[in-house]
């Protein structure tokens, strides 16, 4: 699971907060009632099942059409499958330390966790409301930022540059 959290060009807060909730330890509405510390652990996103770490990132609708609208664009795939599944899955095939591609890969999943976290919290603490396409387009502005500062070695594929509408990194400036 390593691979998935700790490489080079990772956002740190974003790897720690996909590590916990790598770890179950996010504290979702599905712990803070077991604690007693609250009542009610519905999905604050959906509003329809109880808030768990695999139901607020993979299931839930709202999440999952964040998930459906950012793989689409980017042309990342990561299965719909559970948590542990979807994380051996992620430490199978997106583990080499220089394929640009893998390297995305894992900052979407990083990402995509965080930016949801985020958008629950603003939701419960704030009221505050974003669609999901908006948050989709969050997460493509951060990873395209992060990518678009990373060096890599090599050329970068004009398919990935025109995903992510960046200029050959490689290519020197006339």
């Amino acid at each position: 699971m390593h691979q998935l959290l700790w490489f080079a060009g990772h956002i740190p807060r974003h790897s720690f907060i996909l590590w916990l909730a790598c770890l179950g330890r996010l504290r979702t509405m599905d712990r803070l009632s077991s604690a007693g510390i609250i009542q009610n652990a519905t999905c604050i996103f959906c509003g329809l099942q109880t808030e768990t770490h695999e139901h607020l990132f993979f299931i839930c609708t709202t999440s999952r059409q964040v998930w459906e609208t950012v793989t689409a664009r980017e042309n990342i795939y990561w299965p719909c499958c559970n948590w542990s599944n979807l994380l051996q899955w992620g430490s199978t095939n997106y583990c080499k330390k220089n394929d640009i591609q893998h390297t995305i890969a894992r900052l979407v999943l990083s990402t995509t966790v965080y930016l949801l976290w985020q958008e629950r919290n603003k939701r419960v603490f704030n009221s505050q409301y974003q669609t999901a396409p908006t948050l989709a387009e969050d997460i493509f502005q951060q990873v395209r930022s992060q990518i678009s500062t990373m060096k890599f070695s090599g050329r970068i594929p004009n398919a990935i540059c025109n995903i992510w509408g960046l200029m050959d990194l490689q290519t020197p400036a006339w």
